[in-house]
């Protein structure tokens, strides 16, 4: 979500926003900005197809951020503001994985029993190493390496469950890196790093094929399979 001259949270083309309905807390309405101008946004919604709203100045000024009524100005109406994803009200987290949580590899099932839902397969920049304990790590910054990785959508819960998994924080840490989806878009996702000092030494550099360091690839061809 950007930002304007007034350092107020504007509405973001592409951006799905959200709001729980008053009367039922299950019940979300959400939509995806398709366009905007100064002062209006056109949204994208199931069922409705699309429409534009005004941007609402004196409900801006008391949510501190761009705001609309989608569904009309009566009291109950839903209101979608620039600070409130549909990430954000479910509660979604989504983390990267690149080991043994990902499809077909031997934790999938603690992937799953965390709750979590496998949204796209895409790639994050780092190096992949062999710890040579059956499981890989991933080191993040300042390389140019291309890592194969799932992301998986859970919620704190989940994210809490895998936690135990990964050792965190003593074995594994967690950053939030900038995943290149499958599909040509981009999404910010947390992944687990191993803590410092505790990559062994012998760890091996698992080396790219077709430009991609893989783990499901690089573990399939060590079993020649």
């Amino acid at each position: 979500m950007s930002r304007n001259n007034n350092d107020m949270l504007t509405f973001k083309v592409g951006e799905t926003y959200a709001a729980r309905s008053i009367c039922d807390h299950d019940c979300i309405f959400s939509a995806k900005v398709v366009r905007r101008t100064v002062h209006t946004v056109t949204f994208q919604e199931a069922g409705r197809g699309e429409y534009t709203c005004r941007i609402n100045a004196e409900l801006a000024m008391l949510h501190n951020c761009e705001a609309v009524m989608p569904h009309g100005r009566h009291s109950m109406a839903p209101v979608f503001t620039a600070d409130k994803t549909l990430d954000a009200v479910e509660g979604n987290v989504y983390v990267a994985v690149y080991g043994t949580l990902m499809r077909g590899e031997r934790n999938e099932r603690w992937a799953r029993e965390a709750g979590a839902e496998v949204v796209g397969e895409g790639t994050v920049l780092g190096w992949l190493k062999d710890t040579g304990w059956g499981y890989p790590a991933i080191e993040c910054c300042g390389h140019l390496m291309r890592v194969a990785v799932e992301v998986l959508r859970t919620d704190a819960k989940g994210l809490a469950h895998m936690d135990i998994l990964e050792g965190y924080p003593t074995l594994y840490g967690r950053e939030t890196v900038t995943v290149d989806m499958a599909d040509g878009t981009k999404r910010e996702a947390f992944v687990y790093v191993m803590g410092e000092g505790k990559l062994p030494a012998t760890a091996e550099l698992i080396e790219p094929v077709d430009g991609v360091a893989d783990w499901r690839k690089y573990r399939a061809g060590k079993e020649g399979r």
